[in-house]
């Protein structure tokens, strides 16, 4: 691809409204077509201005030219958030771009800021093409500084995670990585095809550290390719395992559909007689994620090492409802509750991590690695829906004070919800006690066995402890609105919210002893 090519990919975005999220931009400009990647520029730490709040303005990167395009055009007058219009403009090198001239005659010099030091933009790409916005002269974009554009390449991590259905991503909402694009002299189209049209597949099962020329090189074979996506994960901004190829022509796109199918059906299912319904169910076995990849047909599906599932794309609307249907029938044969075992876990690249030291994110990190070990190892654990862990507490909370905080964090993620500054509970989710009163069924502070509180005078506590609701809704809402909240304590004090990790035999031996008490009590009576 030429510079002036990969210039016209990228556009300038002013007046973005400064308490907007880089998910909601990116949803914005996906509506035209496929974004490769999309990110505000966020207030540094020591702004007087609050953390994490953007500066009006940040970069978006298309996968295609033409859609790039077409967002000028026709994006211009839509309102974003249905609040105001977006400025729009080609993003240029920042070597090329001249000073101009500003409202009071004199020459503005653009501040350059580095995107690899920028805590709250961090990007593990070393190869960066930089571009800068051009300026207008409106008071109001008096204070925008031109910022250099990150590449945003795909990055590793562990397998954990990975999509295996397209319910989990939409190709014209997602973050995708981009990067290699068809070359070799494939005739235009406007803008990006409808999924529709039957040229998009869905890839699943990729290696978290394939590329798009890798993807490009199983694919290409069978027709021209007019992209290869690789699907981002919004939070981690790491991949997730699964991505789309769109082929230029329909009949290449059911070419290669067919040769995936062929070897689909040609699997012996002999195999699966050695599993059980309930092994295969717990395995989430499917025959094409553990073919051989030595078998003659899996070979041209086979990137590093693993076997690549092949499907026709669906519609955006298509995608939710396979998305919500698969969600809602992983939670109910999940009899562990693993599922909320990521709920809270603050990733060093995501949002949530912006204003945290490294130290504290690496020591986060390796929490939740631990939990997912032990979880791993012992089958008689699980996570409990309705009791949560909260560390990080100040030693002057008591129990009673625990309780109120607990109690009041529904009120307060209520408050935010209707003020659009947190996302609500999904309906399956809301499903599970949200209209009910909550209800704190106990508080517990962990104290010290051999130390005494001067102040109160009890043990003194250990910083931390549990607290359970009767609603699992209830419970969500609290850690969702209590987990990294600087505001209810102070930005170093930082609350650690998290579903408590329970025992099933102790918790039988718990059930039975409060039985026996009961039956103890009613004898006596």
């Amino acid at each position: 691809m030429t510079n002036l090519q990969d210039k016209r990919l990228v556009l300038f975005v002013r007046k973005i409204p400064y308490d907007a999220t880089d998910a909601q931009v990116e949803e914005f400009f996906s509506q035209i077509g496929p974004v490769r990647s999309c990110f505000t520029v966020k207030e540094k730490e020591n702004s007087d201005k609050p953390q994490g709040q953007n500066k009006g303005f940040g970069f978006v990167r298309y996968a295609l030219a033409e859609d790039a395009e077409r967002a000028m055009c026709e994006l211009k007058k839509v309102k974003f958030l249905g609040k105001r219009t977006l400025k729009l403009e080609y993003a240029v090198g920042k070597h090329e771009a001249k000073p101009v001239i500003g409202n009071r005659g004199k020459k503005r010099k653009f501040d350059k800021i580095d995107m690899e030091t920028d805590d709250n933009n961090k990007r593990k790409n070393k190869s960066k093409p930089e571009f800068e916005g051009k300026d207008s002269n409106e008071d109001e974009d008096s204070e925008e500084e031109q910022q250099g554009i990150n590449n945003d390449d795909n990055m590793n991590v562990d397998s954990e995670g990975a999509s295996d259905s397209q319910s989990d991503v939409d190709i014209k909402s997602t973050k995708v990585a981009t990067k290699h694009l068809q070359k070799d002299g494939e005739k235009t189209k406007k803008g990006s095809p409808s999924v529709s049209e039957g040229t998009t597949l869905f890839i699943r099962n990729l290696s978290f550290d394939a590329t798009e020329e890798d993807v490009h090189r199983i694919f290409r074979p069978f027709g021209p390719l007019r992209y290869c996506l690789i699907t981002m994960d919004h939070e981690t901004g790491r991949s997730r395992g699964t991505g789309f190829v769109c082929f230029w022509e329909k009949q290449h796109a059911d070419a290669c559909l067919a040769e995936a199918e062929k070897f689909n059906s040609s699997i012996s299912t002999t195999e699966l007689s050695f599993l059980s319904k309930k092994s295969k169910r717990e395995l989430g076995y499917k025959s094409i994620l553990t073919a051989d990849p030595s078998d003659s047909l899996a070979t041209k599906f086979t990137l590093h090492g693993r076997v690549l599932s092949v499907t026709r794309a669906v519609e955006r609307e298509e995608a939710k409802k396979i998305m919500d249907k698969n969600r809602i029938k992983k939670r109910q044969g999940d009899k562990r509750n693993l599922y909320l075992m990521r709920e809270g876990v603050i990733f060093p690249d995501s949002p949530a991590a912006a204003g945290l030291n490294p130290a504290t994110i690496s020591k986060l990190v390796a929490s939740y690695s631990q939990r997912k070990n032990i979880l791993q190892k012992n089958p008689n654990l699980f996570i409990s829906k309705t009791r949560l862990s909260i560390r990080n507490l100040p030693l002057s909370v008591d129990e009673k004070k625990l309780k109120e905080l607990a109690k009041g964090s529904i009120s307060k993620f209520k408050e935010d919800v209707k003020k659009g500054l947190r996302s609500p509970l999904q309906p399956e989710e809301m499903a599970e006690g949200w209209d009910h009163k909550p209800v704190v069924k106990q508080a517990k502070i962990v104290r010290s066995k051999d130390r005494i509180d001067a102040a109160s005078r009890k043990q003194r506590s250990k910083g931390y402890g549990f607290v359970e609701f009767t609603q699992h809704a209830h419970a969500l809402a609290a850690l969702r609105y209590l987990n990294n909240n600087p505001e209810l304590f102070n930005d170093k004090k930082r609350l650690t919210v998290e579903f408590a990790i329970e025992n099933n035999l102790i918790v039988k031996k718990r059930t039975e002893r409060l039985k026996h008490a009961e039956t103890s009590k009613k004898v006596k009576e």
